[in-house]
């Protein structure tokens, strides 16, 4: 077997495994699939990061990270029990957040890649 085709089958695999979990976790219990999913924001955006701006700004990426998972976890209280989506408005507080502290960071080039983390 090839390296392309040993890759092909990696990815496949995982792909069933990260699909069997969510959906599995969906029908066990919603609350459930919120915190896996959750999880995988956080790790999904903590990878992203890394990729992009590897060890720089590192308190305005947690900060990225926690509002983009209060983001997903506001919406789906909002619909799961139905809690008023004006808590949404707390979001822009945690984006603006993020410019405050790279203000204010220490560094030549702290302020790049400020793009990337609020895209």
């Amino acid at each position: 077997m090839g390296a392309t085709f040993q890759n092909l089958l990696t990815r496949t695999g995982s792909g069933i495994i990260f699909v069997a979990l969510f959906v599995g976790s969906l029908l066990v219990h919603p609350l459930l699939y919120c915190i896996l999913f959750t999880g995988a924001i956080a790790i999904m955006m903590r990878e992203y990061m890394n990729v992009v701006m590897g060890r720089q700004n590192l308190l305005a990426q947690a900060l990225c990270i926690v509002t983009g998972c209060a983001l997903f976890i506001l919406v789906f209280l909002g619909q799961y029990i139905g809690l008023s989506l004006k808590w949404l408005f707390l979001l822009p507080a945690g984006v603006m957040m993020i410019y405050v502290i790279i203000l204010f960071g220490k560094g030549k080039n702290h302020y790049e890649g400020v793009a990337w983390m609020v895209s």
